[in-house]
């Protein structure tokens, strides 16, 4: 159960290096550097021990690098970083149907959440894509069909510290 925690602290670093950035909190820059190594070792580590989670992890990372969303040097370096430590730790083998699936659900909630910030629609869409929930109703359908919950409660685990983590005032 320790992927539970290890997508808990990886939500915490993600969302804790954004405020850095991107909200100006006011913490010396370098620990945004440490945190997003940090992170990207977690997401390899966790790929490289709970293979189930390979599709997920991957899918996350190229849904945000694909919509432009890796717009600082900090999560660049998690990137860099987690490619690196697969490089070290090896990659399991990907189910490529659930890594598409997953894309699709990662793809949606970006370009649905930019989307809702240009434009006024209603109450249901705007709280639905500003909390990407296309991902997080993706896994929980994938988890129910394949009865692989470390999905779902992974995903639930990073989005938790995400939220929680945004609280944060700088």
């Amino acid at each position: 159960m320790i992927y539970i925690i290890f997508a808990f602290i990886i939500g915490f670093m993600a969302k804790f290096t954004d405020l850095i950035v991107d909200d100006g909190l006011n913490i010396n820059k370098y620990i945004g550097y440490s945190g997003s190594v940090v992170y990207g070792f977690l997401l390899a580590f966790l790929m490289y021990s709970y293979p189930a989670l390979t599709p997920l992890c991957l899918a996350v990372s190229i849904s945000v690098i694909m919509t432009g969303k890796i717009d600082a040097p900090t999560h660049s370096l998690a990137i860099a970083s987690m490619m690196f430590f697969i490089a070290f730790f090896g990659l399991p083998e990907v189910n490529y149907l659930l890594l598409i699936v997953f894309i699709a659900g990662g793809l949606a909630d970006e370009m649905g959440n930019d989307y809702t910030d240009k434009k006024k629609k209603n109450k249901f869409m705007r709280l639905f894509f500003q909390n990407r929930l296309s991902l997080e109703v993706t896994v929980f359908m994938i988890s129910l069909i394949t009865g692989e919950w470390i999905l779902w409660i992974s995903m639930a685990s990073f989005d938790i510290a995400y939220i929680i983590t945004g609280k944060i005032k700088g």
